[in-house]
């Protein structure tokens, strides 16, 4: 009985061993045929990625302002600041 069952785990790890070479190739025929979009994503993309970063902090700084000054005093914001206000004819 031993014999038998030592027999079936070393064919589950043959089959193992076989489908872990067919995944490994796999990978690698995957990231041969990548290898020029994986390099151009790297030097590129990264550097517009990186920079698109930076300016989106640009942009939400100034709304945060925006926003910081409507709401302190949102009349003076949507109309003259000369304090004249509006008058009825």
């Amino acid at each position: 009985m031993a014999a038998r069952d030592l027999k079936l785990a070393l064919a589950d790890a043959r089959r193992a061993a076989q489908s872990f070479t067919e995944a490994s190739q796999q990978l690698n025929a995957l990231v041969a045929e990548n290898r020029e979009p994986i390099a151009d994503f790297a030097s590129e993309a990264l550097y517009e990625f990186s920079g698109m970063i930076s300016d989106m902090r640009v942009v939400m700084t100034g709304l945060s302002r925006l926003v910081d000054r409507l709401e302190s005093d949102p009349t003076q914001f949507f109309f003259d600041s000369s304090g004249q206000g509006f008058e009825a004819e």
